[in-house]
């Protein structure tokens, strides 16, 4: 049975890099004869209605075997894998679609962590020479304020961090081609100069800790985190 592609990309991933290599990445797949269609994201948030949209179109295509691909970095990966999980969470009776992960990213932690080439030709050809999923850990958060269930590969962190990444993930230096890796480093500079520590309770086993002052809260999927060791 044929394997049909569906490609979520992100454009804006790793300072841009995705939308210089995207023509080359075609190119390479069209050369391979894959077999494929690709959505471009063109909003943060994107992915997860894109990937909730395949999905539900995807159950009636029995045909084929089908598998998601994500193109891009950590974020676009967990905006992908966010639309499949609230998808058949709410069709508990429908068979999942498999993802996979292209990384083109600025840190690419999943990547390192899965043992993807950061080379994307040679993350291709593992993806292509992969006949059969292989199940993964995903963790999941509640977030109260929110009223929302959320999931996560990587890390979830609250605080110092959090706040780094969110500032990076928003900031112009991170959407430019090269100067997009440096953009946690630009973004710890900054959060330094206002972040405060916060109050944390924190239960674990049924122990619960209260901490006065928490400055961080991560927790880790794999041992990889900000694009590092």
């Amino acid at each position: 049975m044929q394997t049909k592609f569906y490609i979520i990309v992100n454009e804006a991933a790793g300072g841009g890099k995705v939308k210089q290599e995207w023509p080359q990445i075609q190119s390479e797949l069209n050369s391979l004869s894959v077999n494929y269609q690709f959505q471009k994201t063109i909003y943060s948030g994107h992915a997860i209605k894109l990937a909730q949209e395949l999905c539900a179109e995807l159950k009636s295509a029995t045909n084929q075997e089908n598998v998601i691909l994500a193109v891009g970095g950590d974020g676009t990966l967990h905006e992908t894998l966010t639309g499949m999980k609230k998808y058949f969470t709410n069709h508990p009776d429908e068979t999942p679609i498999p993802i996979a992960y292209l990384p083109i990213g600025s840190g690419n932690d999943f990547a390192r962590a899965a043992g993807l080439s950061l080379n994307w030709k040679t993350a291709i050809q593992q993806i292509l020479s992969c006949h059969s999923d292989r199940p993964i850990s995903i963790a999941t958060f509640d977030n109260h304020q929110d009223k929302e269930l959320g999931y996560f590969v990587n890390n979830f962190g609250i605080g110092f961090d959090a706040t780094i990444v969110s500032k990076a993930n928003h900031s112009k230096i991170k959407k430019r081609p090269f100067l997009g890796q440096f953009s946690y480093i630009f973004a710890v500079l900054g959060v330094l100069t206002y972040f405060k520590a916060f109050p944390l309770k924190l239960t674990v086993d049924d122990k619960t800790t209260t901490y006065q002052k928490a400055f961080l809260v991560t927790t880790s999927n794999h041992p990889y985190f900000g694009g590092g060791g």
